[in-house]
């Protein structure tokens, strides 16, 4: 048992103010007799270190226990603030980039909605110059059966002109025998020949009209087709282009909500581990606490045995 005599030492009287000593030699903290609150571990500690009486084991328990105490309080106050400063800049980076990523997210679309728009156009004209080129087409074939037609009839009307000189040369040869029949049959022929040759002529310049014409409707065909072919691939270059653009901004939206959620997770952490010192901190307050109350009742024990 531990046995201290106050009347030996005025340090040791003054120090069972603040100490309780019970029967194994332990030391409780006690409510200061001439103070209405309870001393802090540093002046606690300042006390113990001050003493001028042998240092016992219970007191040398409770000085390593007060600077323990303090030692810990001060490293979680210090951790604590440097995780609520953390937690402050996290939430104002995580206000940041959700601005960002939310205008990021309305440029993109803005542009996506304008490459839509002119990709629809691109298409509607490709369409056109489809229609356009289908409608060339089908007048060079009519055309064509058109020119077929004529060459048809001015084959059978050359045929018939031929029919007509070989009846001419026959009727010739029978006006030898008959000559007055023969002259009005050269003269009847002749008109009609002179009237064969003419329609003939009207097809041959009708049939070389429709040949230009068609030669004009081929050229112009080529034209439509070299405009349609370089429209075709400049389009074909310009949506490949609107495509690589799309990609690369779908990219880019997913990097940045990408850093966004690695920002909250992190955040989320941190935060975790904020609640978990604030606990920490709370069980060392209640330490404290108990500490308090058994010098407090300590002192009433110094007290009673007065």
């Amino acid at each position: 048992a531990l046995a201290l005599e106050t009347s030996d030492c005025p340090c040791l009287e003054q120090l069972l103010r603040f100490f309780d000593l019970n029967g194994n030699g332990d030391i409780t903290l006690l409510q200061s007799s001439d103070s209405t609150t309870a001393p802090t571990p540093v002046e606690l500690t300042h006390d113990l270190d001050s003493m001028t009486t042998p240092v016992t084991a219970g007191v040398q328990i409770m000085k390593t226990v007060l600077k323990n105490e303090l030692t810990k309080r001060l490293l979680l106050e210090r951790q604590i603030s440097v995780l609520e400063s953390t937690v402050n800049d996290l939430e104002e980076g995580r206000e940041e980039l959700s601005a960002l990523a939310e205008a990021r997210e309305n440029v993109l679309k803005m542009e996506h909605d304008a490459t839509k728009s002119q990709l629809q156009e691109h298409i509607l004209a490709n369409d056109t110059l489809r229609a356009q080129v289908d409608t060339v087409r089908s007048d060079l074939t009519e055309s064509q059966n058109y020119v077929s037609v004529l060459e048809g009839e001015r084959s059978a009307l050359l045929q018939n002109v031929e029919d007509r000189r070989m009846e001419v040369a026959e009727l010739r040869s029978a006006a030898e025998e008959a000559a007055a029949v023969a002259a009005k049959e050269t003269e009847r022929l002749g008109a009609e020949t002179a009237s064969l040759t003419y329609e003939l002529n009207l097809k041959s310049m009708e049939c070389d009209d429709v040949t230009s014409a068609l030669a004009q409707a081929n050229q112009k065909l080529v034209d439509v087709e070299r405009t349609c072919r370089e429209k075709a691939e400049s389009n074909a270059r310009e949506v490949e282009q609107l495509q690589l653009e799309l990609r690369e901004m779908s990219d880019s939206s997913g990097t940045l909500l990408l850093q966004v959620e690695q920002y909250m997770t992190d955040f989320n952490n941190l935060k975790m581990e904020s609640e978990s010192l604030k606990s920490d901190y709370v069980g060392a307050k209640d330490d404290i606490a108990r500490l308090t109350e058994e010098r407090m009742s300590l002192v009433e024990k110094v007290e009673e045995q007065r």
